[in-house]
């Protein structure tokens, strides 16, 4: 078996003598393997890495800290989740996935999410055009579509992805029926009134599927439209949530849930969307407001459902198209107690609302210069994953595609549906896979980092390595 590392401070270079080759010498390359150390599976430092890439050399070379010399307690208990949980592990063989480059090693688990922009089917032949309903154009348009969809998907390689803006059932089966494998799907039973609605599709089966439209309680009605207009106050989600439950390992589960909040996008009476009475316009801004405001409330209902009492201890997401920056009051409500999210002073000072924390990815994206869409001109990061506590440590990478997408930058005054989407896909995974096995994303070619040993030399030198792949070391002196 090949040599492994431990990932927890002060204990990196311990795992050379823990496993090894049947040569008994250090790998010498190729990918990794995540594997339970047998004595350790229940500790903060269990976690065990069987190290094959050149980033583990690097770890192992790393100057190491005794335990009184490491971060103690304070940095466990934030970084490592207090007990090892199994699907930190998971490892999938990418020999057995059709549509991937590979060298036959393994590669963790990858989760996304994508607004795939008005994903419908074209209307019956014969049928009038509908501007209030999502269509593609023709069946020529819809197929250059899924097939552009499918292309950037097979290449992003994920094993979950929430989507948004999907208009049936048979177009979410018409895009997985174009990708390698096999796909699980699952489909809101709640879209807005244009049709279109969000969705999961997966490599792993999907369970316990759980619809989301009525806000909590407590929470009452709130108003949406001018006095006297059908439809409000209302006391519903414009486009329902979905929850789904998977299991990377089996025993070993992973809750997901997936929105979209309402857009900026505001639309006045009859259906228009511009208006030169600006105390109308100022109105219905409010309005938006007020839907995207009560649905993130929603949803966080949902998430304490997912995180069952302690996100340190259950693993559960929440992503998708929040229709705003990760510092927006609504997206905020998402994240439950205020504080501690990657990139503030309290993000490595653990405290009771760990239990209920979730933590926006997204500074990891903007610290590259990442975005997912454009709006009047403007980069900005509207589409979002939020993890528990229990996931700090296993989703260190996140990226976008926007290097792969001309329809994000380019202008789409019109958008003509036959092109991926307006949106950038996000995902997360582990950081550690090989770069010639897993496509790149996210950054121009002149912003992007040429391997981790570059990046890891522009970390502070005092900062011990696990921390640095962390991303979660406070700046000191070089």
């Amino acid at each position: 078996m090949a040599a492994g590392v431990l990932l927890g401070p002060g204990v990196g270079t311990a795992a050379a003598e823990v496993l090894k080759d049947a040569g008994g010498k250090p790998p010498v390359g190729g990918m990794e393997r995540l594997v339970p150390l047998p004595g350790v599976a229940n500790t903060r430092s269990g976690a065990v890495l069987a190290e094959l890439s050149t980033a583990g050399r690097r770890l192992r070379r790393a100057p190491q800290r005794s335990a009184s010399q490491s971060y103690g307690s304070r940095v466990d208990a934030r970084h490592v989740p207090p007990t090892s949980r199994p699907w930190f592990a998971y490892a999938r063989n990418t020999a057995s996935q059709p549509g991937r480059t590979t060298t036959g090693a393994t590669v963790s688990a990858i989760i996304g999410t994508w607004n795939v922009e008005n994903f419908c089917r074209p209307l019956p032949v014969g049928s009038p055009p509908n501007p209030n309903t999502c269509a593609a154009k023709d069946q020529a348009t819809y197929e250059a579509k899924v097939e552009a969809l499918a292309e950037v998907i097979t290449e992003i390689g994920p094993d979950l992805l929430g989507v948004q803006e999907v208009g049936s059932q048979e177009a979410l089966d018409d895009l997985v029926a174009k990708l390698p494998g096999t796909w699980h799907t699952a489909l809101s039973n709640h879209p807005d009134p244009r049709g279109i609605r969000v969705g999961v599709i997966s490599r792993w089966p999907l369970t316990n599927i759980r619809q989301r439209k009525d806000f909590p309680d407590h929470l009452h009605p709130v108003q949406v439209e001018d006095d006297g207009i059908p439809g409000s106050p209302t006391g519903e989600m414009g486009r329902g949530g979905l929850a789904v439950t998977v299991e990377p390992t089996p025993g070993h589960s992973l809750d997901v849930a997936v929105c979209h909040l309402k857009s900026k996008l505001l639309t006045f009476p009859n259906k228009q969307h511009s208006t030169n009475d600006e105390r109308l316009r100022a109105r219905y801004g409010a309005y938006a407001l007020f839907r995207r405001t009560a649905e993130a409330v929603t949803m966080r209902a949902l998430a304490d459902e997912l995180l069952q009492g302690d996100g340190r201890t259950h693993d559960a997401i929440v992503l998708g198209d929040f229709n705003d920056e990760w510092q927006a009051a609504t997206t905020q409500i998402l994240y439950g107690p205020p504080g501690s999210q990657m990139g503030t002073g309290g993000f490595d000072h653990p405290d009771q609302g760990d239990a209920k924390r979730l933590w926006n990815l997204a500074p990891k994206l903007l610290e590259q210069g990442g975005f997912s869409r454009i709006f009047e001109g403007q980069h900005e990061l509207i589409d979002h994953i939020l993890i528990s506590h229990s996931l700090l440590a296993k989703f260190q990478e996140v990226s976008t595609a926007i290097d792969k997408l001309s329809s994000v930058v380019e202008a789409r005054p019109t958008a003509p549906h036959d092109k991926p989407s307006d949106h950038s896909p996000v995902v997360a995974c582990r950081p550690s896979v090989a770069r010639r096995d897993r496509p790149r994303h996210g950054l121009a070619p002149d912003r992007r980092p040429r391997g981790e040993a570059q990046w890891l030399r522009r970390q502070p030198r005092h900062v011990p390595a696990d921390r640095q792949l962390l991303g979660r070391a406070p700046p000191g002196p070089g």
